[in-house]
């Protein structure tokens, strides 16, 4: 994810509001293996863009390896289901 300051002079958000801007954000960041923490400036809306980016694909392939899943138990059923209907296994009951 991109941890730079998204928040500067060029925004057209920024050249309106000045130092009131309603999309200001500040958050601290610790970089892995790191121990100092980096303040980030941010425009919300900008910063939610690049988290997005970075979510969508993470769920997308968590739904890929749910619908995997969800048709490889489906496929072990249908063929219990045809082994129990075909007598050749013992039927479980309550």
């Amino acid at each position: 994810m991109i941890m730079e300051d998204t928040c500067n002079p060029k925004c057209h958000k920024w050249k309106k509001f000045k130092k009131n801007c309603p999309f200001y954000l500040e958050t601290t960041w610790i970089k892995a293996g790191e121990n100092v923490p980096r303040l980030v400036r941010d425009c919300a809306p900008k910063r939610t863009v690049f988290m997005l980016m970075d979510l969508i694909p993470r769920v997308d392939a968590s739904q890929r390896a749910s619908e995997q899943a969800r048709n490889g138990a489906s496929a072990i059923v249908a063929e219990l289901a045809g082994l129990a209907g075909g007598k050749q296994i013992p039927e479980i009951g309550p």
